[in-house]
């Protein structure tokens, strides 16, 4: 009997057996520590993160949950509940939030680590942050979708074009995450130091471009965790995607549309059709 009643206070304590305890939450990525050479205002921040766990009130546009997509849209329901965030999701927001702020580039607010000697702005995608956080990737991935929707993160999707024998193939990479100043602002950094700190850094950032030979930051590493998949070392992918162009792929498939309406192609086969306009797409985007 004794066995019995020790299994259920044990059950109570572990919720929904996530190994999560909301009296005593663990608020910091479990498998990463952050330099300690970072810009004071970062420190500051990370330092205020803690507080959102037992006061939500401080991000008041996730304090309450969400329904999801599908419910909206079937069942008519409006997106955000009446329902207080569970201590799991803060608890994976405190700790997403502090590994976001801890490889943060101030200069551009986005997350990542720039790479000056090569050139270069090193990324790292929702495996690598699930393999820091100790947290699930799907979990990760809601957490994410949250901060996307209070507009404290913004998202800005890459893709690369690939030609094979007959065809164009997209192959996604990386996003760009962004962190956006209503966070800063949410955790008590006035507008005016934060302006102050990213004139700072964007000095510090010019002496060491001049000091790595002058060259600006082109194109991106890839840092990829190894979560569900092999290991993998960090891979440089050619930036396609120009200034202003986020939408590469629906460009290329109205580009193709118009080159399938050519009268001079309508006597020759589907298979020569479809080489001269995947020939003439190419040559487009080479130029």
């Amino acid at each position: 009997m004794k066995n019995v009643i020790v299994e259920e206070t044990t059950a109570k304590i572990r919720g929904n057996r996530c190994g999560h305890d909301k009296h005593f939450p663990v608020l910091s990525p479990i498998c990463y520590t952050p330099p300690e050479k970072l810009p004071q205002i970062l420190k500051d921040a990370i330092d205020k993160v803690n507080t959102y766990y037992k006061s939500p009130e401080i991000l008041d546009d996730i304090r309450y949950g969400r329904y999801s997509p599908r419910q909206v849209h079937h069942r008519q329901m409006p997106p955000i509940t009446h329902r207080k965030v569970r201590s799991e999701k803060r608890e994976a927001i405190c700790r997403i939030l502090k590994l976001f702020l801890a490889n943060t580039d101030l200069t551009s607010c986005r997350f990542g680590l720039p790479l000056y000697k090569k050139h270069a702005f090193l990324v790292f995608d929702l495996h690598w942050v699930a393999d820091k956080t100790g947290l699930s990737y799907y979990r990760v991935c809601r957490a994410i979708r949250d901060l996307k929707h209070a507009k404290l993160i913004s998202t800005t999707e890459r893709s690369e074009v690939e030609k094979t024998l007959d065809t164009l193939q997209f192959r996604s990479r990386t996003a760009i995450r962004v962190i956006q100043k209503k966070l800063f602002l949410a955790l008590g950094i006035s507008k005016r130091r934060y302006e102050n700190e990213r004139k700072q850094a964007y000095a510090r950032q010019q002496k060491k471009i001049d000091n790595a030979g002058g060259k600006k930051i082109k194109g991106y590493l890839e840092m990829k965790g190894h979560t569900g998949r092999r290991k993998q070392e960090p891979r440089y992918y050619k930036n396609y995607q120009k200034k202003g162009n986020n939408n590469i792929r629906e460009q290329i498939l109205k580009r193709r549309l118009q080159l399938s309406l050519d009268p001079l192609l309508e006597h020759l086969s589907y298979e020569e059709r479809q080489r001269i306009i995947t020939d003439r797409l190419m040559s487009e985007l080479i130029n």
